[in-house]
């Protein structure tokens, strides 16, 4: 890992000054969970899906996917529902599709024919990756990367955070798959470490500051806001999108 770091650190430029404000086209999650998909479209009124969205995407996982370029997600085998029934696992990629299965009225377990609605969701998740690779392609992105999504309860160990080395590893598996994307990505829920330029993406973080205001899963609303204006991110033409599944 040191020698990868120490490789991956020869093509970075620590201290970069940002400029007055950080300009996008599209502002997109790639995980690890639902907590910053809900806060991006709070804040910036926004309604696209992507991908990542609303599952549970630890490091790794997020790597596997993006080289798999999206291809294998909801194949039955691979498909794994805990005693609990508190999730769905993809065995393959090591992640949790916890928001995609039907559950009972409290919201708490998975319930029905999980492969009757395979069909469906293969669908909707095509259409996500397809405005993924193509809908973001030319433009300029800030894709957001929140905590490390392990859930020991029920993926195996994966505790690959976000500190420099991580981040870019994630730019370089992006790249692959949208050469003609310029993008930044800004790592959140973390102490920040020094704003860096890395293959042409500014790399950046912050730490959220918790106010109490929502006891729920979007964490803190007023926290996220505040961190998104502190790093003066701006998307281009903000108006409120309809909903896009």
């Amino acid at each position: 890992m040191q020698a990868k770091l120490k490789f991956l650190k020869k093509f970075a430029v620590f201290g970069r000054k940002s400029p007055l404000d950080r300009s996008y086209d599209q502002v997109v999650s790639i995980g690890s969970n639902c907590e910053v998909t809900w806060n991006i479209r709070h804040h910036f009124k926004t309604g696209k899906a992507y991908p990542f969205d609303w599952w549970m995407t630890p490091f790794h996982a997020l790597l596997d996917v993006l080289d798999a370029r999206f291809s294998g997600l909801f194949e039955p085998s691979n498909l794994s529902i805990p005693a609990d029934r508190g999730t769905v696992v993809d065995t393959r990629f090591n992640l949790m599709y916890h928001h995609d299965f039907a559950r009972d009225e409290d919201g708490r377990v998975i319930v029905g024919d999980v492969e009757k609605q395979l069909m469906d969701l293969r669908k909707k998740y095509a259409r996500r990756a397809d405005r993924f690779v193509n809908e973001l392609d030319g433009k300029k992105v800030l894709f957001v990367r929140n905590r490390c999504g392990n859930d020991p309860a029920y993926l195996n160990g994966d505790y690959g955070d976000i500190q420099p080395d991580q981040c870019m590893e994630i730019q370089r598996a992006l790249s692959a798959l949208l050469p003609h994307t310029q993008f930044d990505l800004f790592a959140t829920n973390k102490p920040g470490f020094e704003a860096f330029s890395y293959r042409g993406s500014e790399i950046f973080s912050d730490l959220i500051i918790e106010h109490g205001d929502c006891s729920d899963y979007m964490v803190s609303p007023q926290g996220w806001a505040e961190m998104f204006e502190r790093n003066r991110i701006v998307l281009r033409g903000a108006v409120a999108d309809r909903r896009v599944p």
